[in-house]
């Protein structure tokens, strides 16, 4: 064998073999989600909306309960254990979103959690409240759907340049939000 067929052989091989660690490595087997991955995103925001909309449900069953005559004892055996329970699930679900979302969708996790902590009171105090938490889910809903959704490559500058100018809308549309609060 002469050494420049010795030499086409084992680039051949070397080739065969970076072919083949790439398809290994790119192999994810079903099922098996990865932190920080679309999917464990998709099932994060999905936990943690529908803890925010279970906890949403319960507050205004509270305060539908507070504002009926004699509602004191249906109030502290059903409502409150409801809505204790809803609120512990709503936290646990914003720290394990903490854990794999990018830091513009925590930020609206956390504007989401903080609107539904204040539903309290009954009356007018609860709509104004109510209305402030619809604002902040949709708010939350659109940033997680834009994340989910738009995964710009690095050949795709357009795509790049769309999410930055996303960005920055969500950024001044969150301070605007800050500053009459």
């Amino acid at each position: 064998m002469e050494l420049a067929s010795v030499g086409a052989a084992t680039a051949g091989v070397r080739a065969v073999g970076s072919v083949t660690t790439a398809l290994i490595g790119r192999y994810r087997p079903v099922g098996v989600v990865r932190v920080g991955s679309p999917e464990d995103r998709s099932q994060t925001y999905r936990r943690f909306i529908e803890a925010a909309a279970r906890f949403g449900l319960n507050a205004a069953w509270a305060a539908s309960a507070r504002e009926q005559p004699k509602s004191e004892e249906p109030f502290f055996k059903v409502v409150l254990p409801a809505l204790r329970a809803s609120g512990n699930e709503l936290v646990c679900a914003l720290f394990e979103l903490r854990l794999c979302a990018p830091v513009y969708v925590i930020g609206a996790a956390e504007k989401l959690a903080a609107a539904a902590s204040a539903l309290g009171g009954t009356g007018e105090e609860f709509k104004q409240a109510n209305a402030a938490y619809g604002q902040a889910e949709n708010a939350f809903l659109e940033v997680a759907r834009h994340d989910l959704n738009y995964h710009p490559k690095w050949w795709q500058p357009w795509r790049r340049q769309k999410e930055k100018t996303f960005r920055r809308k969500q950024e001044k549309a969150i301070s605007a939000q800050g500053s009459t609060a």
